[in-house]
């Protein structure tokens, strides 16, 4: 955990160096966000790094790393224009001299990561913003659905219940998860541009309950830098409001069974 910890760190920290080299919006978020408040440094068992960005900063940082005069290897990016395999709505930075095997998921030849997760413009009227990342919750379920390799059946279903949900798995693997991105793409015709909404989310890529991760634009917009770990990177300045609203009582710590990683992967230096 610890090495992982230490890797995806220095990826952060070349990352937001290039964020800050070309001008693009970022913060801290998620369980490392509370991690650099709480901490000063990752969550204990935290396995993970996870920033936002804006939309239009997602898609120019994405343009400037695409682009044959940059090199960043080791790091390679990873999301579904770069790779075939990868399911995933959001953009992984990945250190490739590493190689990581998850449990339950597909292969793509990923290496220890950040996750970086674009922010949509939601428009200016709440209940509108909240449909559109409902819906689009529904069709993340059914990707991940569609891709999983061992089948978890509900333990309370009977053997009618276990039948039917053994049946959509098998309809859902039969489809795939190019057939759910398609429905989910639906989601996102007629969104307002980042700037010029009130309301902003991870539209692409959440598993949150939507009312939880629909925020005011305005608490991006003023950022501050907090230690995390040896270095400094930007969060929002009322870190409290966001963090309250997603987690509640963020400050308390979980009980000692919660304290567990949970992206459930096993990492190797090749």
């Amino acid at each position: 955990m610890k090495e992982i910890q230490e890797i995806s760190l220095e990826i952060l920290k070349i990352v937001t160096d290039i964020c800050d080299k070309i001008g693009c919006r970022y913060s801290l978020v998620y369980g490392t966000l509370i991690g650099a408040i709480r901490h000063k440094d990752y969550i204990p068992w935290d396995d993970d790094v996870d920033i936002m960005m804006p939309r239009p900063d997602y898609e120019k940082l994405l343009n400037y790393l695409s682009s044959p005069e940059v090199n960043i290897a080791p790091l390679a990016v990873f999301n579904r224009e770069t790779n075939k395999n990868y399911i995933y709505g959001i953009t992984r930075i990945c250190d490739t001299r590493y190689e990581i095997f998850t449990e339950n998921m597909p292969d793509c030849g990923m290496g220890i990561f950040i996750d970086v997760y674009p922010y949509d413009g939601l428009g200016n009227d709440y209940n509108d913003a909240l449909d559109r990342l409902t819906r689009s919750s529904q069709y993340m379920k059914e990707i991940v659905f569609s891709v999983v390799k061992r089948l978890d059946v509900p333990k309370s279903n009977n053997w009618k219940g276990k039948l039917s949900f053994t049946y959509s798995w098998l309809q859902h693997h039969f489809w795939g998860p190019s057939h759910y991105y398609k429905k989910q793409e639906e989601v996102f015709k007629g969104l307002s541009g980042y700037d010029s909404s009130k309301y902003v989310g991870p539209l692409a890529w959440f598993f949150a309950k939507p009312e939880r991760v629909l925020f005011e634009k305005d608490l991006f917009d003023d950022l501050i830098k907090v230690p995390f770990g040896k270095y400094m990177f930007y969060v929002p300045r009322d870190y409290d409001k966001l963090l309250s609203q997603e987690y509640g009582d963020y400050m308390q710590l979980p009980p000692v069974e919660k304290r567990i990683y949970h992206h459930q992967y096993k990492a190797y230096k090749k």
